[in-house]
C-alpha cells in the first residue's frame, strides 16, 4: 500500500481569490517528493495574452520554475463536481470560465515537467466521464501513472454523494475497472483523512480564514468508519491519499494548518 501525500501550501500554489487582488506570489522551487500543484479553479484568474490558462505564457512559465513532481488535474474541491465530457464542474453556471480539455491541462503538465495526477469524479460523475478521459489521454499516446478518486470525501460537505465508505467504494471501483482496461499499470489513489483529524476527534464543523474555503469534518466516529471501511475494500486501490495543510499564517489558528513545516519534512 502506497501512502501518495499531497500539501496545500498556499504560498507556493498558483491560488487566487474570486476577485484576484495585490501580487503574486514569488516562484519557489518545490521538494520534491513532498509538495503537489492542484490546478482547476486555482490558475483562472493567472494572467493570459489568449484568456486561457494553457495559453498563458506567465502561467506556463511558473509552472517550468517551481517544477512540480505532481500535477494534480484538476485538483481541490472542484473534483468532485468535475466532468470531462463538459470540460468544468457540473456546478458551473457558465460564467466565463473556460472548459478545459484533457489536451489543455496536458500542456500544463508538459511545462511543468510533471507527472499528472490525474482526477476522477468518482462520486458524482458516471464511469462513462471516465471513459472520456481515458479515450483522450490513450489517443495521445499518454501512459498515465496515477488517478486519485474523489478529493477529501471523507469531509461532511460530500455526505450527499458518499455517505460512507461502502457506497464510495462501489462508486469508485466502476470508475477504476474503466481505467484499467486503458491503462492496466496505473495506480489508483483513494481520500483518507489524517491521523491528526482522526486523534483530534473531528468537529462538528470548522471555520477557515478569509483566504480558504469554509469546510467541516464529518465526526469522529464517522472519520473511524470511513478509514475501516476503506481498509476492507482495498481491491481496487493502490494508494491512500492523505492531504495535510500548511498554512503558514495560519499555524496555531485554524484546522487548516494541522502540521508545521518540521512535521511535514521529517
Amino acid at each position: 500500500m502506497l501512502l501518495l501525500i499531497t500539501v496545500g501550501m498556499s504560498t507556493l500554489s498558483l491560488q487566487a481569490a474570486d476577485t484576484f487582488q495585490g501580487q503574486w506570489q514569488k516562484i519557489v522551487p518545490l521538494h520534491h517528493g513532498v509538495f503537489s500543484i492542484a490546478m482547476g479553479n486555482q490558475i483562472n484568474q493567472a494572467p493570459s495574452e489568449t484568456g486561457r490558462p494553457e495559453g498563458s505564457s506567465f502561467l506556463l512559465g511558473s509552472l517550468d520554475k517551481l517544477s512540480p513532481p505532481v500535477l494534480r488535474l484538476p485538483g481541490g474541491d472542484m473534483l468532485n463536481h468535475w466532468s470531462w465530457v463538459a470540460g468544468r464542474s457540473l456546478e458551473s453556471k457558465g460564467s466565463g470560465e473556460p472548459v478545459m480539455s484533457p489536451n489543455d491541462f496536458l500542456k500544463l503538465v508538459r511545462a511543468a515537467h510533471a507527472n499528472g495526477l490525474w482526477g476522477i469524479n468518482a462520486a458524482s460523475a458516471p464511469p462513462s466521464d471516465t471513459e472520456f478521459l481515458a479515450k483522450a489521454l490513450a489517443d495521445q499516446g499518454v501512459d498515465p501513472q496515477f488517478f486519485e478518486l474523489g478529493n477529501e470525501l471523507y469531509l461532511s460537505n460530500w455526505t450527499s454523494m458518499t455517505p460512507t465508505a461502502e457506497v464510495y467504494a462501489k462508486k469508485a471501483a466502476l470508475h477504476a475497472q474503466v481505467l484499467r482496461k486503458y491503462f492496466p499499470k496505473a495506480k489508483f489513489g483513494v481520500p483518507l483523512a489524517s491521523y491528526r483529524q482522526l486523534k483530534a476527534g473531528g468537529a462538528t464543523s470548522g471555520t477557515a480564514s478569509k483566504t480558504q474555503v469554509p469546510f467541516t469534518w464529518k465526526k469522529a466516529n464517522e472519520l473511524d468508519s470511513w478509514m475501516l471501511g476503506l481498509a476492507k475494500k482495498q481491491d481496487f486501490y493502490d494508494a491512500v491519499v492523505l492531504h495535510l495543510y500548511l498554512v503558514p499564517t495560519e499555524l496555531g489558528k485554524t484546522g487548516l494548518a494541522d502540521h508545521t513545516p518540521d512535521e511535514i519534512c521529517r
